[in-house]
């Protein structure tokens, strides 16, 4: 359980209420288990960029988030944002949205 993946734009990519695409970062935190959350960092938003022993990594000034998406370390102020998500394992699809 450290795979993740980070979406940026794009047709295929969830939006928002708005239109909006919905930048994140999913990670599989088990077993057919993912969470999945804004990929811009709380501090000046950065992408995070990696998911690496139970962290996401925000390479711009060192903030740190567990796999809940709390802010563990570094300047950021406040915890990433979390999108609810689903896992379809006959289609092995993971479905996001609004929490």
């Amino acid at each position: 359980p450290n795979g993740f993946f980070i979406t940026n734009a794009g047709a295929n990519n969830v939006r928002d209420g708005g239109g909006q695409a919905a930048d994140m970062i999913v990670i599989n935190v088990g077993q057919d288990s993912y969470r999945a959350f804004t990929s811009r960092c709380t501090h000046e938003g950065c992408t995070v960029a990696s998911f690496s022993a139970g962290r996401i990594l925000c390479p711009c000034h060192g903030s740190e988030f567990d796999s809940t998406g709390r802010n563990v370390a570094g300047p950021a102020p406040r915890p990433l944002t979390e999108f609810a998500t689903t896992y379809a394992a006959a289609t092995r699809t993971i479905t996001v949205r609004r929490a």
